[in-house]
């Protein structure tokens, strides 16, 4: 089983009685899962507009509409002009940019 550390702010919205939603690798989830009570484990690939949208829905429908949402998506590249392919940068920006933009419709209105 792969280790997982779960940031404070997980931590403190369960302990408040919120229901955590956790999206991220496959691989990492039951690490995050096993060690937050009452949290779900939502595999996504948020570069994947599609596949990034689909599982919004399906926590909305098996969660209920989001209280609170935290955005904490990110992804680094490292490397210099010589090491770093165009690829990599559209990546980069994939995984931070396009999310945001297909998040905070839904949330604005699911919060309203």
């Amino acid at each position: 089983m792969v280790q997982a550390r779960v940031w404070p702010a997980p931590k403190k919205f369960v302990a408040e009685g919120y229901k955590v939603s956790i999206a991220r690798k496959a691989e990492r989830l039951q690490g995050f899962v096993d060690e937050l009570e009452h949290s779900t484990a939502y595999p996504t690939d948020i570069t994947n507009t599609d596949n990034f949208r689909a599982t919004l829905q399906q926590i909305a429908q098996e969660q209920g509409a989001p209280e609170k949402f935290i955005y904490n998506a990110s992804l680094a590249i490292f490397g210099t002009y010589e090491t770093l392919e165009p690829g990599d940068l559209e990546r980069h920006f994939r995984a931070n940019t396009p999310g945001l933009l297909i998040v905070a419709p839904k949330v604005c209105m699911w919060l309203t």
